[in-house]
């Protein structure tokens, strides 16, 4: 290991050359023995920002002692912690290195060299010289090790996973000569904890990605790994080292499966037991007293609208199926909230007693009450705009419509990490930028949609792109839109000030959405885990499909269900006794 430091000495005397843009971040958590060697290997940079976990050690002493600048935040995971460090550099490049690492003495000159010439790239992958209990390892699949660890602060994060995280990879990485040198170990017992912590982290990602894991993974796959290891990799080249890696390996991928079917069998969502309340808007338009309040706000040319109202919107009371799935599969919720307009569903009122304790029914003037000059209102999305003025709704609620259930065991790490809401989606174009699109005039009067409406949530929030969610359950944290009303009433007014939908409105999941983006608040994930039965006009036999085939595969958490009311009297029936089955308290 010395010579190491002799390099890093040797690179320590280039300080005034350092001119060139570049902070150096490195992330500790009691790493007393390894930060001097990592931190004198990157003083040729413009800056050295050092975020730690609050260490007991002496590790921000010596951080200090070397001027860095240090600062100490709690550790939720790694993903997280680099991605609140990146903004706070202070030069456009940034090196990123971890505590057991350091950058070689070649690296400086080639990072200097390359940004003389105008980078045509943005990030660059960096190959790694691995070290385990201080000797070099050449084989055991560690040959090819690369990171991206080299890279423009404005263009770059790291994906939001647990373990093994990497930069995004949305734009062409470049690849440099030069290496980075990782200690993996000193000892075999830290080495140990090291991969206990990250089987952690790595059973968290597999609960909330909904990953099968079954006898495979438990039995055959961690001697497949030793197998593929040690003698497809060549670990057995690397001598009594690479048979102990090997091993590790094969120890790693018994305890990922073991710890996720432990999390998944006793619901454990340790690092939270958060109140979390469920949020239903409802209204039963087949009520005549709410049609008729309805039909004082039609304009009287709207004759035909109120023919196609009357014959649209028949209760169904598929509500009822709606809050059995939540009270069946979702038990770690506090409170189910019933937003409605002066009314009380007819399988609760007509119920046993303390049957729906959990459930509370909240009227439309519970929630307008600053705001009572806009009511009546029949807009789900002026309604929406004050679900967070809800009495005693807790800071993390689940947003569901009235016609998405629950179908799998879930527990709070399918909507929260960390607090910190999941959100399912897609990054999309704006409707008006698909390409296909552009060749069709535009509508001079086109009407409210909710993609468009999902549109104008993004471009409110500042993004070019919008990230499409579907019809799931949406978890959303009060605070979140509170804050954004409060510094934009002028926004709140426009929302709720329709009666009726309005091209004008966005959605309020979609604000809270692209706010938790913008902030790097959030979890994404691109699987809806989603059956989306969007027409009324399907036969039995794709229902049928759906309904007992697809919506049984492990992957699938929410059933939506669009316009049961308009389906046809024997595919109703279908649909509803197959509810009735699947949800019966």
């Amino acid at each position: 290991m010395a010579r190491y430091s002799k390099k890093a000495n040797s690179t320590a005397q280039n300080i005034n050359e350092n001119q060139i843009g570049i902070t150096a971040v490195v992330t500790t958590f009691n790493e007393e023995q390894n930060i001097e060697r990592c931190l004198r290997s990157i003083q040729w940079t413009d800056e050295v920002l050092v975020i730690d976990s609050f260490s007991t050690d002496k590790t921000t002493a010596i951080c200090k002692q070397m001027g860095a600048t240090v600062l100490q935040r709690k550790y939720k995971y790694a993903a997280d912690q680099k991605n609140w460090a990146i903004p706070k550099a202070k030069n456009p490049w940034i090196i990123l290195l971890d505590a057991d690492e350091i950058a070689s003495e070649s690296l400086q000159d080639e990072i200097k060299k390359l940004l003389c010439s105008k980078p045509k790239h943005t990030a660059y992958w960096i190959k790694r010289k691995n070290y385990f209990l201080d000797k070099h390892v050449r084989f055991c699949g560690w040959q090819n090790d690369r990171v991206i660890r080299f890279f423009r602060r404005n263009n770059h994060k790291y994906e939001n996973k647990m373990v093994h995280e990497e930069i995004e990879k949305t734009r062409q990485i470049g690849e440099l000569k030069s290496k980075i040198h990782h200690f993996t170990a000193e000892n075999l017992h830290k080495y140990n904890n090291k991969i206990e912590r990250y089987a952690d982290y790595a059973a968290r990602q597999n609960v909330l990605n909904n990953k099968k894991i079954n006898w495979f993974h438990l039995y055959l796959k961690p001697p497949y790994k030793f197998f593929h290891s040690y003698i497809v990799r060549g670990g057995f080249l690397d001598g009594e080292i690479g048979l102990k890696i090997c091993h590790f390996r094969a120890k790693e991928t018994r305890l990922k499966a073991s710890k996720t079917i432990k999390l998944r069998t006793f619901d454990q969502g340790q690092e939270q037991k958060i109140p979390i309340d469920a949020v239903i808007t409802w209204v039963d338009n087949g009520d005549t007293a709410h049609q008729e309040k309805l039909f004082k706000y039609l304009p009287e040319n709207k004759v035909n609208a109120r023919r196609e109202f009357k014959k649209r919107f028949v209760e169904v009371e598929e509500l009822k199926f709606v809050v059995h799935s939540i009270l069946i599969y979702a038990p770690f919720i506090r409170k189910i909230f019933i937003v409605t307009d002066n009314q009380v569903p007819k399988f609760i009122k007509n119920d046993i007693p303390n049957r729906y304790e959990k459930v509370k029914i909240v009227d439309h003037k519970d929630i307008f009450k600053k705001d009572a000059l806009y009511l009546p209102v029949f807009n789900s999305r002026s309604i929406e705009t004050k679900l967070y003025d809800i009495p005693n709704l807790s800071e993390h609620f689940i947003y569901f419509n009235d016609d998405i259930f629950l179908l799998k065991p879930l527990n709070q790490l399918h909507f929260f990490r960390e607090g910190l809401p999941v959100i399912r989606g897609k990054w999309k174009k704006f409707k008006e930028d698909v390409f296909y699109k552009k060749l069709v005039p535009k509508k001079v009067n086109p009407k409210p949609k909710h993609g468009l409406a999902q549109d104008l949530s993004a471009k409110t929030i500042g993004f070019k792109k919008v990230f499409r969610f579907q019809h799931t359950p949406i978890p959303i944290r009060k605070k979140i839109l509170k804050e954004f009303f409060e510094q934009n009433r002028d926004l709140e007014v426009k929302n709720i000030k329709h009666k009726f939908r309005n091209k004008q409105q966005f959605l309020i999941q979609g604000i809270a959405n692209h706010i938790e983006l913008k902030n790097k608040s959030c979890i994404t994930l691109e699987d809806y885990q989603l059956v989306n039965i969007n027409s009324y006009k399907r036969k039995i036999v794709w229902l049928y499909f759906k309904l007992n085939l697809l919506a049984n595969k492990k992957n699938k958490l929410f059933l939506n269900i669009q316009e049961l009311n308009l389906y046809k009297e024997r595919t109703k029936k279908f649909v509803l006794d197959w509810l009735e089955k699947k949800y019966k308290l």
